[in-house]
């Protein structure tokens, strides 16, 4: 894929990193192109393992008894334990995310320096 089309994921990106200064979001958009160059998006399918909370059944039940006049009204409950589950999900990831990250901080950050002073851009 190429840099034009990136532009949406790279906004979403620099948005995220809300801490950074506007001087220094401006940088690393300006060395954005060449870590798409260098580190093109490339999107693989993987299986990774996820887990998520369930309810069991404990098989013990908790009643409550409401008398109501002659007549006795009794509720029983199940009492669930939360266990947790493992499940295969697929998911689509950029294997050239992190080292195109780290050449855009490297980048900003070196050009912050020799800009400012220091290499957030501050």
């Amino acid at each position: 894929m190429n840099f034009p089309a990136a532009l949406p994921w790279l906004a979403m990106t620099l948005a995220l990193a809300g801490c950074a200064t506007e001087a220094y979001r401006a940088t690393e958009s300006q060395c954005a192109p060449a870590a798409y160059a260098q580190y093109p998006i490339i999107q693989q399918t993987r299986m990774e393992m996820r887990t998520r909370a369930i309810q069991v059944p404990t098989g013990q039940t908790r009643c409550s008894s409401v008398v109501n006049g002659n007549r006795t009204d009794t509720v029983c409950q199940d009492i669930f334990r939360t266990e947790y589950q493992q499940y295969p999900v697929y998911v689509t990831v950029d294997i050239n995310e992190y080292g195109r990250n780290q050449v855009i901080t490297a980048c900003a950050r070196s050009q912050c320096l020799r800009t400012h002073g220091n290499p957030d851009c501050e």
